[in-house]
């Protein structure tokens, strides 16, 4: 199942810790982490390099123990996507 609370003793708060592709430093969050669709995610921003992005954590506990999957999205990524959608609806 999926670990929905970050107060959960199970869930390690280290693994909310991101570092940007750009330059290596490491990302600060710019929201609070949010629970959504099995994800806790937040805004993320590089001091360094400016750049912006979407961190996204999952915790899901197995019999023995807990899966952790990260994934880090450009915003510049997720605003041409929605783009796109949206002119593809437009059309039909």
């Amino acid at each position: 199942y999926y670990l929905n609370d970050l107060d959960d003793p199970l869930v390690d708060r280290e693994q909310l810790k991101f570092y940007c592709e750009e330059c290596g430093s490491k990302l600060k969050a710019m929201s609070r982490w949010k629970y959504r669709n099995r994800n806790f995610s937040a805004k993320l921003c590089c001091k360094k390099c400016e750049k912006e992005f979407i961190g996204r954590v999952s915790f899901r506990k197995n019999f023995d123990d807990v899966e952790v999957k990260h994934r880090l999205i450009p915003i510049e990524e997720v605003a041409e996507d929605e783009v796109q959608d949206l002119s593809a609806s437009v059309s039909e």
